[in-house]
């Protein structure tokens, strides 16, 4: 998958850091807190997207119109743990395939730093103990999570 603004927005930043004689972590935790901020808005944005899709290829116009609004009502967070059940409440298949793409691995972990981590900026707790190289490489790791998901969905 491809997130144009993301990864313009690590170039930047990037290239910021790079004009600095030497990387100033106080820069470098506040970019990452932006970017954090920025890679759930746009994963939120493209899974609910993908599910959008999904509901538009069912044919009756009745159960798309209650799939859209129970879409609403369900899809709060994206969690690995929340993304799991919206596909559980399709299939159990689609769970299950899902689960075996992201269980146990490094992409789990990548995806619920950047979602916890993220949740940790949006809450008050600015912390976040990430250099922009770990955010990169966690980025690039759990793009994995959205693809399984759109795999789950039957969308390729």
């Amino acid at each position: 998958m491809i997130f144009p603004a993301i990864e313009a927005a690590f170039e930047a930043s990037f290239s910021y850091a790079k004009k600095k004689e030497a990387r100033n972590p106080e820069i470098e935790s506040f970019l990452a807190r932006y970017l954090l901020v920025l890679i759930y808005a746009e994963y939120e944005k493209r899974l609910g997207d993908l599910l959008n899709k999904r509901i538009q290829a069912c044919k009756d116009e009745h159960i798309a119109t209650f799939a859209k609004y129970a879409r609403q009502r369900i899809f709060r967070g994206i969690t690995i743990a929340d993304l799991s059940e919206i596909l559980g409440r399709l299939g159990r298949d689609y769970k299950e395939q899902f689960a075996r793409r992201v269980r146990g691995s490094t992409v789990n972990t990548a995806y619920s730093a950047i979602v916890s981590n993220r949740h940790k900026v949006a809450h008050g707790d600015g912390v976040v103990p990430l250099t922009l190289d770990d955010l990169h490489s966690y980025f690039k790791q759990s793009l994995t999570v959205l693809t399984a998901f759109q795999e789950a969905l039957g969308l390729f």
